[in-house]
């Protein structure tokens, strides 16, 4: 009789379905879930270049042996109303819509290549990436997406760099980030970090002089007066394309330049580091 009794205390309540959470909570669980620590590297795969996927990433760029998942289904899915008399068929297509679309919401999208696809002079594996994954995104997947880096990979001369004002592939870039103001893009670029050593000023230096020549403001002084060449890259570009380099700006390299570089007194130094390392983390 008391095993029975205790039986009767008992809730009769069901766990929580998913589906039956208020939808805040439901972001809450797909943020967690779907969130990478270092965001997403966009990858093509080769047997068939007109599949894409989404890969973890790491810090420096260099993507994971294995990917965690693979979700072809975020660039291309469009939100409608589900009819299913299935209930189970139902709760399987509603979680997948609902989940589509939030690993390019949750994380930094990045775009990489070391193989080309067509190699000409103006013409880089990064830019043709990066067109197959716009054109592959849905209006709502573009809605979702809020950051985009592109790694120009390329040791070439800068003359080559599809940011050319003479190369038309740029075009395609600059009228992306005109017609979605609300996505930033930031392009680093491999071939400047050749010009630059492990000092935080000199980095900046040459940081500064890209964003002058890049958004057409030849009328700033250079940094470096050899930079002057740059003038054949000025192109006007909206303020959500943004600029920086690839080579990774730690704090002892910054508290070096900003110490010796810009003269900084090292009480002084602490309240910039962050300033200085959100800058080449988010462009110029």
């Amino acid at each position: 009789m008391a095993t029975s009794y205790s039986n009767l205390g008992r809730s009769s309540k069901k766990p929580k379905l998913l589906l039956d959470l208020p939808r805040e909570l439901r972001d809450m669980i797909y943020e967690y879930a779907l969130t990478e620590p270092d965001g997403v590297a966009l990858d093509q795969i080769r047997s068939n270049k007109n599949r894409l996927a989404l890969r973890k990433a790491d810090l420096r760029m260099t993507k994971c042996g294995c990917s965690t998942y693979s979700r072809d289904k975020d660039f291309a899915t469009t939100l409608s109303e589900i009819h299913e008399p299935n209930q189970l068929r139902y709760v399987c297509r509603q979680l997948c819509q609902e989940t589509s679309g939030l690993s390019i919401r949750y994380n930094d999208v990045y775009i990489s290549s070391e193989w080309l696809l067509n190699y000409t002079k103006s013409l880089r594996a990064e830019y043709v990436l990066f067109d197959n994954f716009i054109s592959c995104c849905s209006s709502d997947a573009l809605d979702r997406l809020r950051r985009i880096v592109i790694y120009d990979t390329t040791h070439d001369d800068p003359t080559s760099s599809p940011l050319n004002k003479e190369q038309t592939l740029s075009s395609n870039l600059i009228r992306f980030c005109r017609e979605r103001p609300n996505i930033t893009v930031i392009v680093r670029f491999n071939w400047f970090d050749l010009w630059a050593n492990d000092d935080a000023g000199w980095l900046l230096g040459y940081m500064v002089d890209i964003a002058v020549c890049l958004r057409k403001s030849n009328h700033y002084p250079f940094s470096h007066t050899e930079n002057s060449h740059l003038l054949f890259m000025l192109i006007d570009c909206p303020k959500n394309l943004r600029f920086s380099l690839t080579h990774y700006l730690g704090p002892k390299s910054v508290d070096l330049g900003l110490l010796d570089y810009y003269g900084y007194a090292e009480e002084d130094i602490e309240k910039y580091r962050e300033v200085v390392i959100a800058m080449h983390e988010n462009g110029i």
